[in-house]
């Protein structure tokens, strides 16, 4: 038995990198490991997770964001800076007593920002007995488009190793210098039981968009998309909420059968509902929805937004890849999606979760406190 410790920005929203954390998290002690979840802060919306493994949030209040103010020609907007550093220090502490309190074992970290409060708090005299495992769920071009890049080069040298979600995403991370880059896949979120319940759903007719409503999720781009296909007979459907919601709504108002739905803490029956789902994000890693609607067999029109996503969907027969951030390409790809044939067998996922936590424990093998 190994005690492992799990953490992630938060633990209680119902985004991809929660539901990996649960999931993996559940297989674990499902195996015998002592497991423990921890998130760095509280969120205002709250989902509950059925566990069998101890839960932790180690910051008392929800983090308060820099925002800019007016005058100051985007300037970062200091008046909670006091409040960011008193909750920081108190993560930290509270982390690191944790694993005072538990001798040793090895964290897992599913986020930047996680793996830094994770360092902090780690001592010197714990490096030993508490390796760390980084994980990274957005692609490389992602990364590189942005500071994570940075971020992660600072912070993945202090990893035993640092997990990525595909081959190619690896291979680009080594050139960048991180050589401790690993291939780690996502389990599959959605439980034998929740599978074979949603494959019996009678399948509908709908477009469905399921995930954030925002812009690297692209509905935006989907919307456009609806515009040029001029539907009389189907209807899209959001499912979800974000920062863009207000907007959508705003500008579905001059288009036919668009409906917002308020996002569910099991996404599966509407998936496997739907006549096809369209992933249209600018930015991804390998998105639970498409690893969910490839399980369930359900048609799936997916914007070429990463490596991970190549490597999903190679060779399904039921999968219409696009071209990234083009509404008339997308357009084009639920035409195509609507005539695919629903009966082919459905062969994903091509491992298992069983075989995700073996993997996992190979990892744990080789790290340094057990070699």
């Amino acid at each position: 038995m190994t005690t492992i410790v799990l953490c992630a920005n938060n633990i209680q929203e119902l985004g991809g990198a929660q539901k990996v954390v649960h999931t993996l998290a559940k297989g674990f002690a499902d195996r015998g490991h002592d497991v423990h979840v921890v998130g760095i802060t509280p969120v205002d919306d709250r989902h509950p997770y059925a566990t069998n493994y101890s839960t932790k949030t180690l910051m008392d209040s929800v983090w308060p964001l820099r925002t800019p103010t007016n005058g100051d020609k985007g300037n970062k907007d200091h008046t909670n800076k006091e409040l960011r550093e008193t909750l920081r220090g108190a993560a930290v502490s509270k982390l690191r007593t944790l694993l005072n309190s538990l001798e040793s074992g090895v964290i897992i970290s599913a986020q930047l920002w996680a793996l830094e409060i994770v360092l902090d708090a780690r001592t010197e005299t714990q490096r030993n007995s508490w390796p760390i495992f980084g994980q990274y769920h957005g692609s490389f071009a992602a990364a590189a488009s942005g500071r994570d890049i940075l971020r992660a080069q600072k912070l993945a040298p202090a990893c035993e190793y640092f997990t990525v979600l595909s081959d190619e995403d690896r291979d680009a991370f080594a050139l960048a210098g991180l050589t401790n880059a690993r291939v780690m896949p996502n389990p599959l979120t959605i439980s034998s039981t929740q599978l074979s319940e949603a494959r019996s759903a009678v399948r509908g007719d709908s477009i469905n968009f399921v995930g954030r409503l925002s812009e690297e999720k692209g509905p935006d781009l989907l919307l456009e998309a609806w515009a040029l296909l001029k539907e009389q007979n189907r209807k899209l459907i959001f499912t979800g909420t974000g920062p863009l919601q207000e907007s959508l709504r705003t500008r579905a108002q001059n288009l036919l059968n668009v409906e917002f739905h308020l996002p569910v803490p099991d996404p599966a029956p509407v998936i496997a509902r739907s006549g096809v789902v369209v992933i249209p994000s600018r930015t991804e890693g390998a998105p639970l929805v498409l690893a969910e609607a490839l399980a369930l067999g359900t048609p799936v029109v997916v914007a070429d937004a990463s490596s991970g996503i190549r490597s999903m969907v190679h060779g399904n027969p039921r999968v219409v890849v696009v071209e990234r951030e083009n509404p008339a390409a997308l357009a084009e790809g639920i035409k195509r999606a609507l005539a695919l044939d629903v009966n082919a067998p459905v062969n994903y996922p091509p491992i298992s979760n069983q075989e995700i936590y073996e993997r996992w424990e190979s990892l744990f093998k080789g790290a340094s406190w057990l070699g």
